[in-house]
């Protein structure tokens, strides 16, 4: 394929500096000319840069300039063709703008240069800026992108299959609150299968990419492994799959690791705030020993679900001296530590800002012993800021909800137990969804309602924390047993 360059457009999002970057990028279109137009042909029908479409020829992509004013990302759809018996082509696009969007997703360039490869055979697209930067599938002409009030698409459903769980976990379902007496959902007020899957295939239409069963734990919902399957088979508008995730507290992953993964399920999240037997059954308000969570981790890795994340909440007096042990168990197994900061979630955990041990604490500290090095998201919106080994020996993740807000780059939405929607971790009121499904309502209403109660999502508690006025502890934030984690 040749890329070639095309008149610039009046104006430049990087004046003069993106000129030059183009008349270099140029020069080297002209070589890989030579290079690659033996091996593949592409057609493009069309680059947009904010308002204006760029046409390209029969040989090559057209590049244009962007400006910094532009009111949309800049989109592009591919029509591609391929001489036969052809397997080492290779694609090259250079955009000189603020911004590309694919699949849906914004990928910064921070240097004002996007360039695009992408091989024969693969679905994905790749964004180098002296580094990749994020992946995705090329969009589809005529599809639109579902944002919320502050401009986010919405890309991923947590749903909680059950408000019920075998742990009391001191930051979640406090054994003081939720004991013998505790009054949780009835078995007809919880959303069926067929329900979680009918909502479920609406927002994958509208933009959802992946989906995580959560709970409570979702491994106590009857037959889980039945929803797994109806879920797994749901694809995008472009005929790829979604991806199918559970978080887990890993006490029954030992006998059931194997039946989950060939349900369908793709991704794995298992919470352990301690190795040591005393803090671990401090932590979960049970007597479950902590080794049948790590039993059921290596059974997951045995079953091929990998990479494995371990989610561990720290809170300060309680199990902040288990984060060296916990780091130099999970060193050099796959497995991706992630700490979390200790939330204001719900109303019933006894939050305390002193008890949030910061996550620029936890680097340091593993720091000390492991000497670190920050490194880029896997995909634009991940929540987890992420650290590698200097010495190779793995990766440690730090979500940082407390000191750090991420609310900008939010992308979930959650489904309760009962069938109502929340944009928010922190969320006070769900929108319900229950009744319409019962009363009959058509998959048109059910869609132009959810896409309703996203587009005026404007939900941002951790950003707004600290200007909060004194009372809002009063607030009855809804629980994160009933929403998931």
């Amino acid at each position: 394929m040749v890329p070639h360059r095309s008149s610039p457009s009046p104006a430049c999002g990087r004046g003069g500096a993106g000129r030059c970057i183009l008349d270099v990028f140029s020069s080297l279109s002209r070589l890989l000319e030579r290079v690659f137009y033996a091996f593949a042909s592409c057609v493009c029908e069309d680059v947009r840069f904010g308002v204006k479409k760029y046409l390209s020829g029969a040989n090559g992509v057209r590049m244009a300039s962007a400006s910094s004013n532009a009111p949309q990302p800049p989109t592009f759809r591919l029509r591609k063709t391929y001489p036969k018996d052809s397997r080492k082509c290779l694609y090259i696009f250079i955009f000189v703008c603020d911004n590309v969007r694919l699949d849906e997703k914004k990928y910064l360039s921070s240097s004002g240069v996007a360039i695009i490869t992408m091989s024969v055979g693969m679905e994905n697209v790749v964004i180098h800026t002296g580094e990749v930067v994020g992946a995705g599938r090329c969009p589809r002409a005529g599809e639109s992108v579902l944002t919320d009030a502050l401009s986010r698409p919405l890309r991923d459903l947590r749903i909680s299959v059950t408000d019920r769980c075998n742990l009391r976990c001191s930051y979640c379902m406090p054994q003081d609150v939720y004991g013998k007496n505790f009054s949780f959902l009835p078995q007809n007020e919880l959303l069926s299968f067929e329900e979680i899957h009918r909502l479920s295939r609406l927002l994958v239409g509208l933009g959802v990419r992946k989906i995580r069963l959560t709970g409570g734990e979702p491994m106590l919902r009857h037959r889980i492994e039945r929803l797994i399957e109806k879920l797994a088979l749901l694809e995008d508008p472009a005929g790829q799959p979604i991806e199918m995730a559970m978080t887990t507290n890993g006490t029954m992953l030992t006998s059931r690791a194997q039946t989950l993964k060939d349900a369908g399920l793709s991704r794995l999240t298992v919470s352990v705030d301690a190795l040591s037997e005393t803090t671990f059954r401090r932590m979960t308000g049970a007597k479950i020993s902590v080794g049948q969570v790590l039993e059921g981790i290596a059974a997951a890795q045995a079953a091929g679900l990998a990479p494995i994340k371990v989610n561990t909440v720290i809170r300060r007096g309680i199990n902040e001296d288990e984060i060296i042990p916990l780091v130099s168990y999970f060193r050099n197994t796959g497995v991706v530590l992630r700490f979390v900061e200790f939330m204001d979630v719900g109303t019933t955990n006894h939050w305390k800002l002193d008890e949030v041990v910061p996550s620029r604490e936890i680097v340091a500290r593993v720091d000390s012993v492991y000497p670190l090095t920050p490194f880029a998201a896997n995909y634009p919106g991940e929540v987890a800021r992420r650290w590698k080994f200097v010495d190779g020996a793995g990766e440690i993740g730090t979500i940082t909800s407390v000191t750090r807000p991420f609310c900008r780059e939010c992308t979930r939405l959650r489904l309760s137990t009962d069938g109502k929607l929340y944009g928010c971790l922190f969320a006070e009121n769900g929108e319900e969804l229950r009744a319409a499904l019962r009363e009959g309502a058509s998959d048109l209403a059910l869609r132009q309602r959810i896409s309703g109660i996203w587009q005026k999502r404007d939900d941002r508690y951790s950003e707004l924390r600290d200007a909060l006025p004194s009372d809002e502890g009063e607030r009855r934030k809804i629980e994160m047993s009933y929403i998931g984690g």
